[in-house]
């Protein structure tokens, strides 16, 4: 999820990445509270998602200080070890609301001529920079 908001350049401080995916631009940042949402998954590790495990629930009391003791609830989930799968080039991509996002494609482990599976709701421009060799491509995905 990202909120151009939340940005401060003056600081030179971007909430606009993770990982290996950056440079994320909305294509509607109108609101108050603008949003788009990127999710990227690579092909090339060799591992598949991890199964998450059932959600335990838990309660409890902050002690300590001047405060008297605060209860609390929480939540936890553990998650089992991610699967082995072959390897390719290829990249799963979701986007809602983002016109633009750029992928370090030797982070992502894969290159420039990488499968790209997209789905989004409007059209939105991937960049793959730091491919084999250096190069970069940049494509359009449709939608519909």
């Amino acid at each position: 999820m990202y909120n151009p908001t939340t940005d401060f350049p003056a600081d030179g401080t971007a909430a606009g990445h993770a990982y290996w995916v950056y440079d994320v631009a909305l294509r509607d940042s109108s609101p108050a509270a603008p949003l788009g949402k990127v999710d990227v998954r690579s092909r090339g590790f060799g591992v598949g998602d991890q199964v998450p495990g059932a959600t335990q629930h838990g309660a409890g009391a902050l002690i300590g200080g001047q405060i008297p003791a605060i209860p609390h609830t929480s939540q936890s989930k553990a998650w089992g070890a991610a699967p082995s799968e072959p390897a390719s080039d290829a990249l799963n991509i979701t986007a809602t609301n983002v016109a633009h996002v750029t992928i370090d494609a030797a982070r992502a482990r894969v290159d420039c001529t990488a499968q790209l599976n997209v789905t989004t709701d409007g059209p939105l421009a991937i960049t793959l920079e730091d491919c084999h060799g250096g190069g970069h491509k940049t494509v359009t995905a449709s939608f519909g």
